[in-house]
């Protein structure tokens, strides 16, 4: 007997009913919101030498508009600075042009996201922490 017995005696359509629950149950379990894909945006090599030079450190918190569809980051804002203009432009260049999402799973038409992440710039570390509940689409 081989994995693929029971499937040859079920017979051609109620082996495809079965796909076709499988894949409604799978598509239920995942999440109706685009996630982040592409975690380590940022590390430490990206820290402006500028910044580090006068010692700039601090939070920023910036919210990013996402395609649902795409998955691409449209828009930035910074919600909260972290009180150096630098540190701030620098979080939302890098993360607008690398932050990649997975589309939202059953959408009949692309929703417009926002994602929202603080990130804490030190000289010996750079911390991005997303924020809770921090996908919020209309």
């Amino acid at each position: 007997m081989t994995a693929l017995d029971p499937l040859r005696t079920l017979g051609r359509e109620s082996y495809v009913w079965g796909m076709i629950l499988f894949a409604m149950a799978l598509a239920a379990a995942t999440s109706p919101l685009p996630q982040l894909r592409n975690h380590g945006l940022l590390v430490s090599e990206d820290y402006p030498y500028e910044a580090a030079k006068k010692g700039e450190q601090g939070k920023v918190t910036i919210a990013l508009d996402i395609s649902s569809a795409g998955g691409h980051a449209t828009g930035c804002h910074i919600v909260e600075s972290s009180g150096s203009a630098l540190l701030d432009a620098t979080t939302c260049r890098l993360t607008l042009r690398r932050a990649m999402f997975v589309g939202a799973v059953g959408a009949s038409d692309p929703l417009s996201c926002t994602w929202t992440a603080s990130v804490m710039w030190s000289p010996a570390r750079i911390t991005l922490t997303e924020k809770r509940d921090n996908i919020v689409c209309k």
